[in-house]
């Protein structure tokens, strides 16, 4: 995020019932409505929620987004919207400064509910992401980790997607020096 949005502040962690996590058929991190497709989630045993930090950006830093995206071209992107459950961070910091913040206590409950935005493709498959794609979803996944998304949601949504299910995979995080190895 950093690398795309300069004035990006991370606010915290969400989860957004109903929809899947998963790679489409470019290897693109994407999601699903599990409701509407209960036939892909059941078939590639997608976990019915999704977590995910949570960052305001700037009119600008929306605006390259969206271009990034290509909404206007093919393959089409859609804007959308969720209400997701949400816990703040201890104080609202921009994005360079995340590797230093405590994680947020998602066992708690959340403090309120938001609508977060993102974006998603009508293209479902399964795939397998490039290795440059693959080394910026493990950064995401180490940021995510540092900062308070659920462990068991990463190994059970998101890491045989990225990885494989045989590959061992080692998470540093940053401000507890811990390493899980898989």
């Amino acid at each position: 995020m950093a690398k795309r949005c300069s004035t990006a502040r991370y606010l915290g962690v969400a989860r957004v019932p109903g929809i899947s996590w998963m790679l489409n058929e470019r290897g693109i991190a994407n999601i699903a409505h599990t409701k509407s497709n209960k036939e892909i989630a059941s078939t590639w045993k997608l976990l019915p929620e999704v977590w995910g930090l949570v960052y305001q950006l700037e009119d600008t830093d929306e605006s390259m987004i969206h271009q990034r995206h290509r909404t206007q071209t093919q393959p089409r992107w859609f804007k959308t919207h969720y209400a997701a459950d949400f816990w703040p961070a201890a104080n609202f910091q921009p994005l360079n400064l995340t590797h230093k913040l405590p994680a947020v206590d998602v066992q708690q409950t959340p403090v309120r509910n938001v609508n977060v935005t993102t974006y998603y493709q009508e293209l479902f498959g399964l795939s397998t992401p490039s290795k440059e794609y693959r080394d910026r979803m493990h950064q995401g996944v180490r940021d995510a980790l540092s900062l308070g998304v659920p462990r068991a949601y990463i190994e059970q949504a998101i890491r045989e997607w990225i990885y494989g299910t045989k590959e061992k995979v080692k998470y540093d995080i940053p401000n507890t020096r811990r390493t899980r190895r898989h």
